[in-house]
This record gives structure tokens, C-alpha cells and sequence, in this order.
């Protein structure tokens, strides 16, 4: 979703977001339901919602982001075989154990 969306930024081409995958975070914040046969309606029908992007480093965001921690437990759970919440636990369990801290630097600016 993320990738399709990142092309789409700063044209009038709506998202048809149908949830099938493994976080959801976004469908859910809009109220698309987990429920494919409920949900393809809704994109259908073409119901639209306009939303902010965020970017970082030239990377857009859509629903949240991270740096830091987080981040690195979702890098790690990407990289996992087991896409399950076991999956995610073991992610975090490992990263508690070889985590560093590093500096990071925030600007907002307006467009």
C-alpha cells in the first residue's frame, strides 16, 4: 500500500485500499473493514477520503511512522519469517538485547 500510495502523492488518483495484508493500520484508522467482501464495495463506490502524507528522507508515510526503537522491531519483523504476533514478540524479545540509541533531527516544514 505503501509504495502505490507514494506514487500517487500530489495527484487527483484515489487509493483503493482492500485489507489483505498483515497490519491493516491505515484501513482500519479509515474504517475500510478486514471483511474483503465488505470492504470492495466501499472502493467501488468510490468513497473517498482525502489524508496527509508525511515524508521522511524522501520517504512518504501515510498512517504513522517511527524512528528508533520502534522502527527497528518493525525492520526486524519484516525480515522474519513468522509474519504473526509470535513473529512480532520474538522481534521485540531480540531487539531488547542489542538495541543503541542514536541521535535524530525533526523539521516540519508547511507546503
Amino acid at each position: 500500500m505503501n509504495e502505490v500510495a507514494s506514487c500517487l502523492v500530489g495527484t487527483k488518483i484515489p487509493l483503493g485500499i482492500a485489507p489483505v495484508g498483515s497490519g491493516n493500520g491505515l484501513a482500519s484508522n479509515l474504517g475500510v473493514p478486514r471483511n474483503l467482501r465488505r470492504a470492495l464495495p466501499i472502493i467501488k463506490g468510490r468513497h473517498i477520503v482525502e489524508i496527509d502524507a508525511g515524508s521522511i528522507n524522501d520517504n512518504y508515510f501515510f498512517n504513522n511512522t517511527g524512528v528508533g526503537f520502534d522502527a527497528s522491531i518493525i525492520k526486524n519483523y519484516e525480515s522474519s519469517e513468522r509474519r504473526t504476533l509470535i513473529g512480532y514478540l520474538k522481534a521485540c524479545y531480540t531487539l531488547l538485547w542489542s538495541y543503541f540509541t542514536s541521535k535524530v533531527r525533526v523539521a516540519q516544514f508547511d507546503s
